[in-house]
Order: structure tokens, then sequence, then C-alpha cells
């Protein structure tokens, strides 16, 4: 991955197999060709219960020695249950367990957002026997089954982790992806005038969703996920081959945000960024790659960023690179100074319509603390020097004072829809860290507050975490930036995932894992949102990917999830059109911290399991 590597001796490789990680046998094959669409106005979304009646399951798979819980879904109008159990059949046919189906009521019942359906619960976790199997029940005379899904030592981490990389390899920018199309954006970035103008190198990094910006808020996210994985496979004594590729795509991140540094300031140049009008062809397009005409890619804005300070010590700390040190530490340094103007707070002004929530710029601040306490973190275990020791003290009091007595912490739009579980997850880390510091038993026990209060929001048939006591969904609607919450999902369950381990709380765990069946098909669509595994895929993401418009389905790429339609009732939607239709980027547009987030769960979620 170094910077005078060719293009093509950069690019990713083809094929990643599962074997690398865990033994598995089946690969994953990236899709073909590219891009086309324009985005189309929300509304557009199929009706709120997609699949009347079903047996809804993790369709990658249960942990052997875990919980493991089917949900059964039949809409209003139908035939009802037979009786009030379920089977498990093997791969042969063989019913090998039977279990009973507990009722567990309807979603909003009584409200215009009724879901229309009855849920019962079958939980079958003491059965652990390896191997691929299915669930049926009888409705009325007929047999409704699930999707197969696998039971095995680690099985979900062996289905999702190989893919939830892959999406990054997919993603890259400045090189050939074999199979989706040639280098692209080699003439990143010319700098504005009121930067100085000239140009720099700024090739590299991932497209960061749909669209082929790149955020360096975004990609640290990312980096850091990966970096932090590399180090932790080599402590636990993970296979080689499996370090080396989450080194190798971590690298590929490090170095772009590297490039996005500028040295001394303690600030990085925000994005690359060319809007969002480009989604009619392949990247290798969008510009003509020669540096100095009048396509080149700009940056957009440039501040401090712990979170890119944190990415950078991370990589420093699996690499023992002295480059990305000293990034990092005049990163942290421009952060610590200014403690404000971070890269997330001029992107999300440009979303026209965010609403304000009230608590904006303490809620911002919050998120910036994160990720400040995520930087002290990595340069405390990298250096060994006192003042990042005394600044995550410092960032952990902030927490301590601001904590509301509802558990939760101040948040600002951006931060409720995608990095919710931050705050709680760089707390667990500290203590974690730092289990005998005097801050310690305080800290574990706002942490077991802010655990109450997300328990609370999960009561519902589902388990999954509502947007609020009254509202499963955002309500935002009509905003220009409106998306599925697997954002929040995931954040949170990564949080709650060290805090199972941490607390030694089972119910987090629970409730972590809850959060990753909605997104690996338990949900009333069955649908799996990691594309390219489990059975039931969403037709397309966006852009659509298919050999008539190009950019086929993306490998490891997670949509957003399930959105209010536009009727503003409080049930779930979700675009179903095939292609050549064009798709809704509300509810199918994949985007990176998506992946980071279910990277770091299902590694908290394997660690503990080892523990």
């Amino acid at each position: 991955a170094g910077e005078n590597a060719s293009s093509e001796a950069r690019g990713p490789r083809d094929v990643w197999d599962r074997r690398e990680f865990l033994g598995r046998t089946s690969a994953l094959v990236a899709s073909t060709v590219l891009a086309a669409g324009s985005r189309p106005a929300l509304g557009a979304t199929a009706p709120a219960i997609q699949t009347k009646t079903a047996v809804l399951v993790n369709q990658l798979g249960y942990d052997a020695g875990q919980e493991k819980i089917l949900l059964v879904q039949i809409a209003d109008g139908l035939p009802q249950l037979s009786a009030p159990e379920f089977h498990l059949v093997d791969d042969k046919g063989r019913i090998v367990f039977t279990g009973n189906l507990n009722a567990r009521g309807r979603v909003n019942a009584g409200t215009a957002g009724d879901w229309g359906a009855n849920y019962w619960t079958g939980e079958f976790s003491a059965f652990c026997a390896e191997g691929v199997y299915h669930a049926k029940v009888l409705v009325g005379a007929a047999e409704c089954s699930s999707f197969p899904f696998r039971i095995g030592a680690h099985a979900l981490f062996a289905e999702a982790f190989a893919p939830a990389v892959q999406f990054f390899r997919l993603q890259r920018c400045g090189c050939a992806v074999p199979g989706l199309h040639p280098p692209c954006h080699l003439d990143d970035a010319k700098i504005p005038a009121a930067m100085g103008g000239g140009h720099l190198d700024a090739t590299g990094g991932w497209h960061d969703a749909g669209d082929f910006n790149k955020y360096t808020s975004l990609a640290s996210r990312s980096a850091y996920a990966l970096m932090v994985l590399a180090r932790e496979s080599s402590r636990k004594g993970w296979p080689e081959v499996s370090r080396q590729n989450l080194l190798d795509e971590g690298l590929w991140g490090s170095e772009w945000l590297r490039k996005m540094w500028q040295p001394g300031k303690g600030i990085v140049y925000e994005d690359v960024w060319s809007g969002y009008g480009y989604f009619r062809g392949t990247p290798d397009k969008e510009t003509d790659n020669r540096i100095g005409t009048a396509d080149d890619r700009p940056f957009r804005g440039q501040a401090p960023s712990a979170m890119v300070a944190a990415a950078l010590a991370a990589a420093a700390r699996a690499t023992g690179r002295g480059d990305f040190r000293e990034a990092a530490e005049d990163l942290w340094r421009g952060a610590v100074k200014t403690g404000s103007n971070y890269p997330e707070d001029a992107w999300v002004a440009t979303c026209n319509g965010v609403p304000d929530l009230g608590e904006d710029t303490k809620g911002r601040m919050v998120r910036r603390t994160a990720q400040l306490l995520l930087a002290d973190l990595e340069l405390e275990a990298l250096t060994g020097e006192l003042c990042y020791r005394d600044d995550a003290r410092s960032c952990v009091e902030f927490f301590l004072h601001e904590q509301k007595p509802t558990g939760l912490w101040p948040s600002d739009f951006l931060s409720r829809i995608v990095f919710e579980g931050e705050p709680a997850a760089a707390l667990a880390l500290y203590v974690e860290a730092h289990p005998q510091d005097n801050l310690a038993p305080r800290v574990r026990e706002s942490l077991s507050r802010w655990l109450e209060k997300q328990l609370s929001r999960t009561a519902n048939p589902f388990g999954l975490l509502q947007w609020s006591k009254d509202d499963v969904f955002n309500p935002y609607i009509g905003k220009t930036w409106y998306c599925g919450q697997n954002g929040q999902y995931l954040s949170n369950a990564w949080a709650m995932a060290l805090l199972a381990k941490l607390l030694g709380e089972p119910r987090a765990r629970r409730a972590a894992t809850h959060q990753l069946d909605w997104v690996m098909g338990r949900n009333p669509y069955n649908l799996c949102l990691l594309q390219g595994t489990g059975t039931s895929n969403p037709p397309q993401l966006f852009p659509g990917w298919t050999p008539e418009r190009g950019r086929n389905l993306v490998t490891g790429g997670i949509a957003p999830g399930f959105v209010r339609p536009k009727a503003r009732e409080d049930r779930p939607s979700f675009d179903l059109r095939e292609p050549p239709q064009e798709v809704d980027w509300h509810t199918n547009e994949p985007w990176e911290p998506y992946n980071a987030y279910l990277l770091l769960t299902l590694t908290a979620l394997h660690s503990d399991a080892r523990a």
C-alpha cells in the first residue's frame, strides 16, 4: 500500500475467501460492472408488511452457545397458528428440536401505525448441534418455513466478518477494482483558492456510499475499526492471512487520511467532494483523471479531527509506523486546542431541512468528546505519555457531568441516527484500559444507567432499539437527509457488546445480538441487509448495480434499512423495486459507518464469547 505503488498494484483482490477467517468453504465473489441512476424521491416504497406470513430468523446464523430466537409473523386476515410450537429441521429433513411459541402481541397496537400483524417468539438456545437448519410452523393447514441458517461456534462472526470487510475493497478509490471499474479519480484533489489554492495528492481512500465522495469523518471510523481489529486479530491468534487482509484494508484508508492531514497545523482537509449529481456512470468517468483540468474534484472544508487522530494512532499501533504517530499526535493537539469545527458539522450543514433538536451544540460536543476519548486511549497505549491519560480523564468527567437523569447524553441529529453508541463505547473502552482508575466505579454506574435506558427502548417483539418510547422509526419525514437507522442500531450494538463483558451483563449481549438479528433478516420483510449473504437480499442497492446499467449488487454493503412510508405512520417501509427501476437511497444506499460498527460489534461479541 505504498504511496509510490502503481494503481494496478494497489488494487484490491478480485475475491476474498471466507476460509481466510474460520475455515468456511464458500467464497465471496465480487459483482461485475457499474452505476447509474439519480436519487428518486422518498415514497416509492413497498407496503408496510411485505412478507405477510413468515418465520423470521437471522439468516446468517446463531452462535452455538448463545441465545437463539426466531419470530413468527402472521398478518391480519390470514390463517393463524394451528399449534403454538415450532420445529427445527436439519438438512436431511429430520426434526431435531421442538419448542414453544410465546405470543408477543403487535407493534404499535391501537394506533395508525399498527404493523398489521401478530408476533410470536420461539427460543432454541438449548439446541447447540452444529449444522444448517430451517424452522417451520403450521399455519392453518400449511407449513411455513424460515430461510436456512447455520448454528456453530462463532457462526455469525464467521459468516458476516469477511463480507463486511470486502465491502471496503469494493469501495476503493484511486485504483482499479477488478470486475467493477478501472482506476478512478486520479486527479484528486484541488485546493480551493480560499484554502490557498493548488493541488494535493488525495488519491486513495474509499467511496463513501452510493456516491463517489470521500469524507475524513467517516473514513476515519472505518480505518479505526479495521486497524483495531488487525491488532486484536494478532493478539487473539487469528490466522495470519486474516490479519494481513485487515491490515491491508486498514492501511488503504489510513494512508489516505494521512494525505488529508496538514502537518503542523493540527487539522485535516475534510472531504473530497463533488456533490451528489453524478450517478449515471462509472467512477473512472466522473473526471478525466488528469491533474489540473476543470473537473478535478475539490477539497471541501478544513478542520481538526480527533477521530482521524484515533484512526492514525490505531494504525501506528498496528504497524509501528512513525509517520502515522506524528500525524496522530499533531491532530490530537489540534483537537484539544480548538474543541470545535469538526468534519461532521460542515457535512451536516449541507443537509437542508435537518431539524434542530434544541441540543445540537451540546450534542456535537458529546460526539467530539467521544472521538477525543478514543484518540486519548489509542495514543496513551501507543506512547505511554501521561498527557493522554490526563485528557482521557477529563473526557470521562465531562460525560459523567453531562449524563442526563434518563441515562442518555445530549445528542444532535446526526449523532442520533448514526453515531449514538459511541459515547458509551468509548467509556467502556476507558474502563477496560484502566479498571483500577478511581473514576472506574462511577463510569460503571453511569454505563449501567445508560444500558437500562436503552433496554427500555427495546420493548417490542423484535427487541429493536426504538427511536423513542412512542416511535419505532425516526419521525422526521420529508427532510432532505432522512434514512434508515442501521447506524443507530449497530453503533449501539457495539457499545452493548462491550458492556456485556465489562459489566457481566447478559441482557446487554442479548440486546446487541437482537440489533444484528434485525439487520440480518429477523425483520418484517424477511430481508438480510448485509448484501450477498443470507438468502433474501434487497433486489438492488443504490445506485442499482446491474449488468444493463452497470454497478451490480455490492457484496458486503449494508442498506440503511427501514423508514416510515410517505404517509408518515410509524410502520416499516423499504424499496424493493427491481432493476432497471431506480431505487430509493433513503432505504437502499450502503454507507461505510454501518460496516465499521458491524465489524466492531462482531469482534466485541466474539471476544466476549472467547473470554
